[in-house]
């Protein structure tokens, strides 16, 4: 393969990453939330990108940013910027909330590699509001 076309994937792949993952889709939806302290949760939070653009977005109200994950050295980065991170298996343990104590759950880019989704959101139901919202992204629609 040619390096000037070598190049251009590599243009083109770096222009759609964020389409690709949806960040200004959920940075976006972060706008709807309209009170201080609301709780945000992030199930596969991974560095915290998600909570990230959502606190960007509603600045300077201020919200509570909580992840899932599983992988160390994200868990780490996450932390780092403000996120309580917690470490379950989301596919078998309970998520470590009380029943209604969240407002908002984010699940993007985590459903498709995961066997038990019904568990997760069911999960995810119990720890919401009853006014509850909860955003979840995929590849693609047709996988989630």
């Amino acid at each position: 393969m040619s390096i000037f076309l070598t190049r251009r994937l590599r243009e083109r792949k770096l222009r759609t990453y964020p389409l690709n993952y949806g960040r200004d889709v959920v940075a976006n939806w972060g706008r709807r939330i309209e009170r201080d302290e609301s709780a945000v949760l992030d199930v596969g939070c991974g560095v915290g990108s998600d909570l990230l653009g959502v606190r960007a977005a509603i600045a300077p109200r201020t919200t509570r940013l909580y992840g899932i994950d599983v992988y160390g050295p994200s868990i780490e980065k996450a932390r780092a910027a403000g996120i309580d991170v917690r470490v379950i298996d989301v596919e078998r343990d309970r998520f470590p909330f009380e029943d209604e104590s969240l407002d908002y759950v984010i699940a993007n880019q985590i459903l498709e590699h995961t066997k038990e989704i019904f568990w997760i959101v069911a999960e995810a139901e119990r720890c919401t509001t009853a006014r509850r919202t909860a955003l979840c992204g995929g590849p693609e629609p047709r996988v989630v």
